[in-house]
């Protein structure tokens, strides 16, 4: 009768499990000259997209008392 393991993988007898031998993400994947300008493209707008957020914190009115943040803040 074959035993169960925490993993529920098949053990063979010197203790290796058979179910684990697969490829482990992206090592032989290829990709197109498109695919890696998308990645770049979402990576730059995440930049931009947390340097804006921080910028808003920066000028808004509730978190600057300057007389101008309000201005400064509809300005974005």
């Amino acid at each position: 009768m074959p035993t169960a393991t925490a993993s529920g993988a098949d053990a063979t007898p010197n203790g290796s499990a058979n179910s684990r031998d697969h490829n482990q993400g992206n090592q032989d994947k290829k990709y197109t000259v498109e695919q890696k300008a998308a990645v770049i493209r979402v990576r730059r707008y995440a930049e931009i997209k947390k340097a804006y957020r921080k910028l808003s914190l920066l000028t808004h009115p509730d978190k600057n008392g300057y007389d101008g943040a309000d201005e400064a803040f509809k300005s974005e």
